[in-house]
């Protein structure tokens, strides 16, 4: 399976997990500022008077490796500044260490498997079968290359 199908599927599951959290989210956004760009995997909008524009990066990662995080913070953090957001997620399918300590020191938010087990299973147990079920489900996502790679254009 290539890369770049299963991180499309590991961005739409992140989106499902989030929809069924009651927000409404876009997937694939490519935010326009003069001749510069830049895409962003997941965005939402919170709150009803003061809504506050949150951006998710999702990392895919095979289970068994790490996600390279100082890179990935960098890349949310110049999505961050450039689409202006109020809030950064790094979302990805593999543990990350020391989340809470990450999130307080880059002033971030982490959806490392642990969260998204919680999200999808309410509960954070390390059991293998959890993750498997969640790798599977993942990888059972629709995919359609055409689809999957078009783009919602918003000029900031």
């Amino acid at each position: 399976m290539s890369t770049t199908r299963i991180g499309a599927q590991f961005e739409k599951y992140v989106r499902w997990l989030l929809h069924n959290e009651g927000l409404k989210t876009r997937r694939n956004v490519m935010f326009h500022k003069g001749e510069r760009i830049r895409q962003v995997d997941v965005d939402y909008k919170s709150g009803l008077i003061f809504r506050k524009h949150v951006i998710v990066e999702c990392k895919y990662v095979r289970p068994g490796t790490s996600v390279d995080f100082y890179a990935s913070y960098v890349q949310l953090g110049e999505a961050i500044l450039f689409t202006r957001s109020d809030e950064g997620i790094l979302a990805t399918n593999v543990g990350i260490s020391h989340r809470e300590e990450k999130e307080d020191r880059y002033h971030i938010r982490i959806y490392d498997r642990d969260v998204l087990m919680k999200l999808r299973y309410g509960r954070t147990t390390h059991l293998d079968s959890l993750v498997r079920d969640m790798e599977r489900e993942i990888r059972q996502m629709p995919y359609n290359a055409g689809k999957d790679h078009a783009f919602i254009h918003e000029y900031v």
